[in-house]
């Protein structure tokens, strides 16, 4: 399966996902979809009401936190580092930088 994720879509809200029989950690990265109406781009989370957020988003499993983490890590580590657009971004053992076409992460 392939899943495209654009920068536009991309937020700084992620949580810690942990499966109902506790075998399975995960990491979800929140999006939101932005959208135009009558000209205008408008962007944020889906939310039918203030408590049903609808937002979508994608999770990385693992069976072990540690694998799953060096899993991301070494994907930000190669070169093509992964981008993204929200500079309040902060991931445990992982920095921030700015580049020429907006933010970069790197593994610590």
């Amino acid at each position: 399966m392939r899943v495209n994720v654009y920068e536009e879509e991309l937020t700084d809200r992620f949580e810690v996902a942990e499966s109902k029989d506790g075998r399975f950690v995960g990491i979800r990265f929140f999006l939101e979809l932005p959208a135009t109406v009558n000209g205008k781009q408008y962007r944020g989370p889906f939310l039918h009401r203030p408590d049903d957020d609808d937002s979508s988003s994608v999770t990385f499993w693992s069976k072990d936190k540690a694998k799953l983490l060096e899993a991301l890590r070494g994907a930000i580590t190669k070169p093509g580092i992964i981008r993204l657009s929200d500079p309040r971004v902060r991931v445990s053992g992982i920095s921030a930088s700015a580049g020429p076409r907006g933010r970069y992460l790197h593994a610590k």
